[in-house]
């Protein structure tokens, strides 16, 4: 043992100054002791000749040289040790030769550890203790396993937002192709959008509840007081809905008193039109899935399913002619004539509103239904009950290859059933056409003939519009609009057909589905909107949001901190209107997100064309200056269509009482009876005994009350 003076100090600085470095840590360069760090150690003649590293002994100490230490130095000749003072068993006193070796193999099974002690260690050795290093340790893999979580976490909500927002995720072509031509408004549409001012292509994208202006004290009188606030907000659009609850409450407003109403109605929106914008009429829509239920004396057909039920193009088409001829005559220009889901989950709680659970089925009824809206019809050459097809239509087949659908679109056709290995012109598919996604594009000769169709004129002057786009009819559970998971394949191949048959059959306009598809609301979907029905579809009429939709992405799905926002993410997805139920404000909301500069005017006047261009096909929309009422394209001022409007008279009750011989010649071939003979030998048999025939008729053989009949239920011994 030897004591260190303030010589042998001097001589350690200088000797740590001259020695070559052999640190392990080659891009750190050495550096001089300073005098805090010289306080720290002691400077001992090392025992151990040719040992060249200093060491500290004690439990918990640092170590100031050899593996890893910046002060590692000393040549194999040097006998020189640095040893911390904090370590000495009695102050004054150098360590033992005991204690030196003992530090010594201590550092050499330390160093193999990795982690670098560094000269600090000496003035705190309980915090550097192995219980202390082990806790440090346990909490550094803690925090290494909660990043690991986080960024975990991180890239699945990444990687859901790329599926959800990717145009290859659910659209089944990709957008636009080099030379396909991109259907735009018309050009008197384009003349009448650039003479309105902002506010008025805003009110062009309203479409208002009937319900909002109705009075409060009397739910069937018109509120004026409601009415100029709107017209003063911009105007309307479109006015949707009936005053009545349902159908079934009383009393329901007959043809002539429904034409008073919108009369009335028309006058009061001439009279307050801007002198800053053109007067332009607004649609009147009314919900009409099984005929014209909220018009007493109007004829009420089965039920989307009972429809469907037919296999029947024929019934679907007199179901479309009747509605639409029976709409006209109550001054409604708007239908929702039915839905374009494929029921393809039985726990839909709107399985009602569904054709059929094949898209075929359902793609082609549909077609016709619009067809036979869309058609002229004639009153006197109406098909009379004998003259009626009583057999099922054979030629629909269960092929659910969409390349049929642009035939299924001409109820016409004599066949359908073309192998599902075929493209659409009966050839066999080119490489890339098969799969949803394909640069090729499975509707490309689709998309050209919804464009198309998209200028051409509705002769009956009641336009379609079919709900609801899309895939809420396979629902997660039985709750209404529940949520849906659909992958890109099941929807382009079931769900999509009937919504691109409907439009190539000439459907104006879609209704939206207030539902979720993977976890995305459809108005919250640039995918379903904007890519799909616009740039691969190339659909030019108005998507048109559903009933309080913005207050259900609120509330409900919560993807929008309040309808503002919900109303950003609508437009920004590319919903052209909205209004109806709980949304009355949408007029308010678009307006803010154009002031705030976040819509552009232009594309308000985009939305707003959209809506001119139904008008324009069901033939309302007024003539401008560059673009007069011509043969070939009639056009009626506002002044006019108001005058058609009280024209218009009562239909014949003969003619009514015909309409519904078609609905009972509708209702029967939707019957599906069971055969007892197909149930398992193990389960009862079931007394199935159903009329197919009017029971009043004194010439039916089937008479049920005949007691002769040895099927009658009420024969105890009748098995």
């Amino acid at each position: 043992e030897t004591d260190t003076t303030n010589n042998d100090t001097e001589t350690a600085r200088n000797a740590l100054q001259r020695r070559p470095r052999q640190s392990r840590i080659a891009h750190k360069k050495p550096r001089k002791m300073t005098e805090v760090e010289l306080d720290v150690f002691e400077v001992v003649d090392s025992p151990l000749e040719g040992s060249g590293s200093g060491y500290a002994s004690g439990p918990g100490s640092g170590y100031a040289s050899g593996y890893g230490s910046e002060y590692s130095g000393g040549s194999s000749d040097s006998g020189t040790e640095f040893v911390p003072r904090a370590l000495k068993k009695d102050k004054g006193l150098s360590p033992s030769l005991e204690e030196v070796e003992g530090a010594r193999s201590g550092r050499r099974k330390r160093a193999t550890s990795g982690l670098r002690i560094h000269t600090s260690r000496a003035l705190l050795p309980s915090i550097y203790s192995p219980k202390s290093q082990s806790m440090l340790s346990a909490s550094c893999l803690a925090a290494l396993a909660i990043l690991g979580g986080a960024l975990a976490v991180l890239f699945c909500g990444f990687f859901a937002y790329v599926v959800d927002h990717s145009p290859s995720s659910y659209c089944p072509s990709q957008p636009a192709e080099e030379g396909l031509r991109v259907v735009g408004p018309g050009g008197r549409v384009r003349e009448t959008v650039e003479q309105m001012d902002a506010s008025s292509r805003v009110g062009q994208t309203r479409v208002v509840s009937v319900k909002e202006i109705m009075r409060e004290d009397d739910p069937l009188s018109l509120n004026e007081t409601a009415v100029r606030d709107l017209m003063s907000l911009g105007g309307v659009g479109a006015f949707y809905g009936s005053p009545f609850s349902s159908p079934l409450s009383s009393p329901v407003w007959s043809f002539s008193s429904w034409r008073s109403f919108l009369l009335r109605l028309h006058s009061l929106s001439l009279s307050l039109s801007s002198p800053s914008s053109p007067a332009i009429p607004f649609l009147f829509g009314l919900d009409s899935f099984h005929g014209m239920g909220y018009v007493r004396e109007a004829t009420v057909f089965p039920h989307s399913i009972g429809v469907g039920a037919t296999f029947n193009r024929s019934c679907g088409e007199e179901v479309g002619r009747v509605t639409g001829w029976e709409a006209k005559r109550a001054g409604v220009q708007w239908v929702t004539v039915a839905g374009g889901g494929v029921c393809s989950s039985p726990s839909w709680s709107r399985l009602y509103q569904s054709l059929g659970q094949d898209p075929l089925l359902v793609s082609s009824l549909l077609s016709s239904i619009v067809h036979g809206l869309h058609g002229p019809y004639d009153p006197s050459s109406s098909p009379a009950p004998s003259d009626l097809k009583d057999t099922k239509d054979t030629n629909i087949n269960i092929n659910i290859n969409p390349k049929n659908l642009k035939d299924l679109a001409d109820p016409s056709s004599a066949s359908t059933s073309k192998s599902p290995s075929k493209g659409s012109r009966g050839t066999e598919p080119e490489e890339g056409e098969t799969g949803p996604g394909k640069k090729s594009g499975m509707w490309r000769a689709e998309r050209e003939e919804i464009g198309a169709k998209g200028g051409e004129r509705i002769e009956s002057g009641v336009g379609a519009m079919v709900a609801h786009y899309v895939g809420e009819s396979s629902p997660s559970s039985s709750l209404d609009l529940s949520p849906s998971l659909l992958s890109p394949s099941l929807l382009s191949l079931i769900h999509l057909p009937p919504f691109v048959s409907a439009l190539l059959a000439g459907t104006p306009s879609l209704s939206l589905s207030t539902s979720s598809v993977n976890s995305l609301p459809v108005h919250a979907s640039p995918s379903l909107l904007d890519d799909l029905l616009r740039s691969a579809l190339n659909f030019s009429g108005p998507a048109v949001a559903g009933e309080s939709a913005m207050k259900r992405m609120v509330e409900e799905q919560r993807v929008a901190a309040n309808e503002q926002k919900a109303v950003e993410k609508g437009l920004s997805a590319g919903v052209d209107a909205g209004g109806r139920g709980e949304d009355r404000r949408w007029g308010e909301r678009v307006m803010g997100e154009v002031d705030s500069g976040r819509e552009s005017v232009e594309r308000v006047g985009e939305r707003a064309g959209r809506m001119l261009t139904l008008k324009e096909r069901v033939g309302i929309l007024p003539p401008s200056p560059s673009y007069p009422s011509e043969e070939s394209s009639p056009a009626l001022t506002y002044s006019q269509t108001i005058d058609l409007l009280a024209s218009l008279q009562d239909p014949d009750p003969d003619l009514l009482a015909a309409h519904r011989l078609q609905a009972l010649h509708v209702a029967r071939q939707s019957l599906v009876l069971l055969r007892n003979s197909l149930l398992p030998s193990s389960l009862p048999s079931l007394p199935l005994r159903l009329p197919l025939s009017d029971p009043s008729d004194p010439s039916d053989p089937s008479d049920p009350s005949d007691p002769s009949d040895p099927s009658d239920p009420s024969d105890p011994s009748d098995p």
